[in-house]
């Protein structure tokens, strides 16, 4: 939440509201999402027995990296694999690897 937010408490409100499990089920029923909240992951899985093994599989997700400057890496990377029918993508991997490796190191 921003520091200068005019309605701090309006926007915790709105964010406590939106990740209830009552919530996050009308999103599931709405757009197909799985509830992030375990809590409410059981609910999801009677509803939609066909999807219980995707629920069962979340431990092993992984979130996006969350190392600073791997979102600069990653966007050079997008860029060159724009690229890949002109680029060689052995290139395009290795420099991507160099470059995430770099950052995970602190190099």
């Amino acid at each position: 939440m921003p520091t200068k937010s005019k309605n701090p408490a309006g926007a915790l409100a709105l964010v406590k509201f939106l990740t209830t499990p009552q919530q996050e089920m009308t999103f599931a029923n709405a757009f197909g999402v799985i509830p992030s909240l375990q809590s409410a992951q059981s609910t999801y899985t009677k509803t939609y027995p066909q999807f219980s093994a995707f629920v069962q599989e979340l431990p092993y997700a992984h979130p996006d990296i969350a190392i600073a400057g791997a979102t600069q890496a990653l966007t050079a990377f997008d860029s060159a694999l724009a690229q890949l029918a002109s680029g060689n993508p052995a290139t395009i991997l290795q420099t991507a690897q160099t470059n995430l490796q770099a950052l995970a190191s602190g190099t």
